[in-house]
């Protein structure tokens, strides 16, 4: 009698198992994909742009201050420091909270080539007004619940129409003197 109640036992317990497997492999696969964390992911991309800004203080420390090479870059590592970072950690919270994945910090790479002459530069920050003011068209056609690209270009558009304009100017104007 000890004998049928132990692989009765045995039975139900290989039945539990097996039902417990099953449920294992239905709820995987009907799981949504796992990536990993979107708060790494942003820690992640803060700190590549704080190694670019590092960069960019170094070159300016070694092309001179006086230069328009040391100006463009010491302006680019503010940039990275100050709009990139608080850029990554807007649209990458964005992101997290919409659980869409975190854009890299690549698309807040902040850099423009050294002016040579003001006329030149005057040229230039039309450029960037003119690429900021596309992206506020975009933005326009975009879906409303795009909620982390439009945060994306939003930012990037705000940086090209009132930030670095003035920043390419500025640096033509103290290399090269401003126009009388």
């Amino acid at each position: 009698m000890g004998n049928k109640s132990s692989r009765a036992a045995a039975l139900g317990l290989g039945a539990a198992v097996g039902a417990f497997a099953v449920a294992t492999m239905i709820s995987a696969a009907v799981a949504p994909t796992a990536r990993a964390d979107a708060y790494s992911d942003i820690l992640a991309d803060i700190q590549a742009e704080q190694a670019d800004a590092s960069t960019a203080f170094a070159n300016a420390a070694t092309d001179g201050y006086h230069t328009a090479a040391g100006l463009t870059q010491l302006y680019i590592g503010l940039d990275d420091d100050i709009f990139g970072v608080s850029d990554d950690l807007h649209v990458g919270l964005i992101d997290a909270l919409t659980n869409t994945p975190v854009i890299p910090s690549s698309e807040f790479d902040f850099s423009f080539a050294p002016p040579t002459s003001y006329a030149e530069a005057v040229t230039e920050a039309q450029t960037y007004y003119a690429d900021g003011t596309a992206l506020t068209n975009i933005i326009d056609g975009l879906p409303s619940s795009d909620y982390g690209l439009i945060a994306l270009d939003n930012d990037l558009s705000a940086f090209d129409q009132l930030i670095v304009p003035d920043q390419i100017e500025e640096i033509a104007g103290l290399v090269y003197g401003f126009p009388a």
